[in-house]
């Protein structure tokens, strides 16, 4: 990729639409626009960063092809850092098409995916982090993927990382002065040992943090996981039925029958959710029955919500107290079969153990929309509590943050020589700088801008 010359692309989709956005940045930016411009003169004198109105035409015709609008910069104040013009034409295929064309032929050449931003990485006028911000706003898909994005390239990250770093340096500090001066006095080595000490888990804390709330944000964009768990023919299975409006699991009077799990997506209100169906917990098992168990407790642990499914014509069974020993998430109560039992004891003990509950028959289809508000009256907890802020926007910077993590915890460990934690502490300033750019390969930016689109 050569970035002295000069650089053009339509950066608006292609189809019918009322307008296009064509860029052209590089030396000869200007230049080559004002040979198609019909008045060159205004163009040549005009403002930088002030939008004129102007012809656009064939170098040395008289044919006009549109009436544009279009916006000088020079550098270094543009997007890119350098001369950069901005044309506003009609849209459409032919307009812009031909335009780009005519600039082409003008000595331009088409600009590759992502260009512009890493001309502007290149230039100074943003860094790493900002820049896959910019990537991940166009591609938003979800209002939470857009608020995390938009807080990256605001530059929510920077406090963290910048304070992140003073304490590195701190410690780093403390660690030299110990190789230096640590065995004139003992009293002050202690000490500061201890500093260090709270300075390390404290840094754990904060960092393991923006790793947790990177990991909530993927679960809703990827949608809430919802395990339904519970102990054999308490109905698991008719639920799933019921909420999906048509017999996805296999529902029999004799338990037992889900053996592994089942998955479906689908949307709850406006909120997308991931339903899993469970194999039944029991005590007894073998075979696949009780590789099937174990996949359930797993699920269990990582899912956001449990719906714990019991039965109102059945005793509490031993396995289903161990539901709440699994799971650190939120868990929820389906009283189910109630056309059989009131289902008192169940009531009583989701009651005194705080689960909020409702009580059904998974048989009944009319049960269908109060079951599904009550599913979503608590997926919306999760989004109402979810932090956007995150610093952590992409797999790149959440691999870079683990290292950084399993770095501090190398520190955090006994009997290491002050030597090797100096290194230790270095190694996560780097990881640091990684983060935002300064010490990225050649190879790792190259793959980052492959995944832009044209004139971004």
């Amino acid at each position: 990729m050569e970035m002295n010359d000069t650089i053009v692309a339509i950066a608006t989709p292609s189809g019918i639409g009322a307008l296009a956005l064509i860029r052209v940045s590089g030396e000869k930016a200007c230049s080559i626009v004002q040979k198609h411009i019909k008045e060159e003169e205004t163009f040549e004198k005009a403002r930088p960063q002030k939008i004129r109105l102007y012809h656009f035409s064939e170098n040395g015709s008289d044919e006009i092809i549109d009436e544009i609008t279009a916006i000088k910069y020079k550098a270094p104040r543009s997007f890119t850092g350098e001369d950069m013009v901005e044309i506003i034409c009609h849209g459409g295929e032919v307009v812009p098409s031909r335009i780009l064309e005519l600039i082409i032929d003008s000595g331009a050449r088409y600009a590759e995916k992502g260009e512009f931003t890493r001309r502007a990485f290149y230039n100074g006028k943003t860094n790493l982090a900002k820049a896959e911000s910019i990537n991940q706003i166009v591609n938003s898909k979800t209002e939470t993927q857009h608020k995390s994005a938009i807080q990256s390239y605001l530059g929510g990250y920077q406090f963290l990382i910048n304070s992140w770093k003073k304490e590195i340096e701190d410690i780093l500090v403390i660690i030299e002065s110990n190789i230096e001066f640590g065995e004139e006095d003992d009293i002050e080595r202690r000490d500061s040992e201890g500093i260090i000490d709270k300075k390390v888990k404290n840094l754990k804390k904060s960092i393991l943090s923006e790793i947790e709330k990177r990991r909530i944000i993927k679960d809703v964009e990827n949608g809430i996981h919802l395990a339904i768990v519970g102990p054999t023919n308490a109905g698991k299975s008719s639920l799933l039925n019921l909420i999906l409006g048509y017999e996805r699991s296999i529902v029999d009077k004799e338990g037992g029958t889900t053996r592994d799990f089942i998955s479906e997506k689908r949307v709850i209100g406006d909120i997308p959710v991931t339903f899993i169906d469970t194999a039944g917990l029991k005590k007894e098992a073998r075979g696949v029955e009780r590789i099937g168990i174990e996949r359930s407790r797993e699920i269990i642990q990582n899912s956001r919500i449990d719906i714990w499914v019991t039965a109102a014509d059945e005793e509490i069974k031993e396995e289903e107290k161990e539901i709440e020993k699994l799971k650190k998430q939120k868990i929820i109560g389906i009283i189910n079969k109630i056309d059989l039992a009131y289902g008192e004891e169940k009531e009583i003990f989701f009651k005194k153990n705080s689960i909020p509950f409702i009580k059904i028959s998974a048989i009944n289809t009319n049960e269908r929309k109060r079951v599904e508000e009550f599913i979503r009256e608590h997926c919306k907890e999760i989004y109402n509590c979810m932090q956007y802020d995150c610093i952590i926007a992409n797999k790149r910077q959440e691999k870079i943050m683990e290292g950084v993590l399993e770095e501090i915890e190398k520190i955090d460990g006994c009997g290491i020589q002050e030597e090797i934690k100096a290194e230790y502490c270095r190694n996560i300033l780097k990881r640091f700088d990684e983060f935002v750019g300064k010490t990225t390969t050649e190879d790792v930016l190259e793959k980052i801008f492959k995944e832009f689109c044209i004139g971004k």
